[in-house]
């Protein structure tokens, strides 16, 4: 667990305010003033590990993270969209029945799949 300095809290708030997209540590850094790039990176890695962040497909080939609540997140699953970045947090009750088709499909017990890919509903009426 990380200690609780001004600068994690800074980086932290950033991506509680921006919880519905994921950014790479280069944005989050350009975003915040006060606390240097490296440091940003560096508290990135931190509370990816302490589970405040997930991973998430980036724009292009950057991997970026997202907010994600250590309490109610590894609980439900998530859908992010490959063109803009946005993210669905899903129910409990969808990511239940998801879990249970799969079960059902093939028998595997599904213990780790927070983040489905997509398009969401305004990137696909753009075409992209």
């Amino acid at each position: 667990m990380s200690y609780r300095t001004r600068q994690r809290e800074a980086v932290l708030a950033f991506f509680r305010d921006h919880a519905d997209t994921g950014y790479t540590p280069a944005e989050v850094a350009g975003s915040i003033s006060g606390v240097s790039k490296a440091t940003v990176y560096r508290m990135v890695s931190h509370l990816s590990e302490d589970g405040w962040l997930m991973k998430v497909q980036g724009r292009g080939r950057s991997t970026a993270y997202q907010y994600s609540d250590p309490s109610t997140c590894p609980h439900h699953m998530h859908i992010v969209c490959m063109a803009c970045g946005s993210t669905f947090h899903l129910g409990s009750s969808i990511s239940d029945m998801l879990r249970q088709s799969v079960y059902d499909a093939c028998g595997y017990e599904v213990l780790n799949a927070s983040v489905l890919k997509g398009i969401c509903p305004s990137c696909r009426g753009k075409g992209r």
